[in-house]
């Protein structure tokens, strides 16, 4: 399991670059997990690409859609459950 936050996975779904080729790369498992707002904050990776013209409208579309049905598990709560330690203090 890799557990992914936007900095990896927004160049991931809209870089063409090497960038993201490298980006897509790191990210290649059985199983990706996320933070349950990881939606929102790579969609606000890409508003902030997209207003200052390093990204365009179209290939943000596609980004998008590719982040819809990536198949990711989004974890609700702290980071640790991702560990296995739901529950601990």
């Amino acid at each position: 399991m890799i557990v992914v936050d936007a900095s990896a996975l927004a160049p991931a779904l809209a870089d063409d670059s090497a960038d993201g080729d490298a980006s897509r790369a790191s990210l290649r498992a059985d199983l990706l997990a996320a933070p349950e707002l990881i939606d929102l904050e790579v969609l606000s990776v890409f508003r902030r690409q997209i207003a200052v013209g390093q990204l365009a409208v179209p290939r943000a579309e596609m980004a998008v859609a590719d982040l819809l049905a990536l198949p990711l598990r989004r974890i609700t709560g702290a980071c640790c459950c991702v560990a296995g330690n739901c529950g601990t203090t």
